[in-house]
């Protein structure tokens, strides 16, 4: 079985330090004793816009992966170096649709589809819009209008080289 998520890994930043340590943290993330704390997800992980639209215990607050993107498949960290684009170019997080969405405690996120940039995106809105937070700490509103493809996979890689459009 697979670990946790990074998810759970950033709760004693968060101030959810007793939930945390009701995990047990040698066990996947749906043994029978940690599939019991998907229900407590913290509300810090529920996008405002996707309550109702996807299943409790669900996020679609996901880090972009594989492809060159900030995470990578195999969980393995990545140096502030490596951010040869920017941090400020760089998306780290993202607020998908609601159809994209993980059971919070799991250790996936979304794979960043370079053929398909904006799968997954911009359907929570009116207007294509989506949250995306960036390496530099920044949270920008973000569209996927048609035409935009570029931009947003440009965002979504650390160091293609791409030309970044404002904003």
């Amino acid at each position: 079985g697979q670990g946790l998520s990074w998810r759970v890994h950033v709760l004693p930043f968060l101030e959810q330090n007793e939930l945390y340590e009701r995990f047990h943290l040698d066990e996947p993330w749906d043994s029978p004793h940690n599939k019991t704390l998907i229900a407590e997800m913290p509300e810090l992980f529920a996008s405002p816009a996707s309550i109702g639209l996807q299943p409790p215990g669900h996020t679609n607050y996901l880090r972009p992966t594989g492809n060159g993107a900030i995470a990578t498949p195999d969980g393995q960290g990545i140096t502030f170096n490596s951010i040869t684009d920017g941090s400020s170019n760089t998306i780290l997080m993202l607020e998908v649709d609601p159809s994209e969405s993980v059971p919070w405690t799991k250790p996936a996120d979304y794979v960043f589809d370079p053929e398909d940039p904006m799968r997954g995106l911009g359907g929570i809105y009116s207007g294509n819009t989506f949250g995306a937070g960036f390496c530099d700490g920044a949270v920008h509103t973000l569209n996927s209008d048609p035409g935009m493809e570029e931009n947003i996979k440009a965002m979504m890689t650390k160091g293609g080289n791409e030309k970044v459009l404002n904003y």
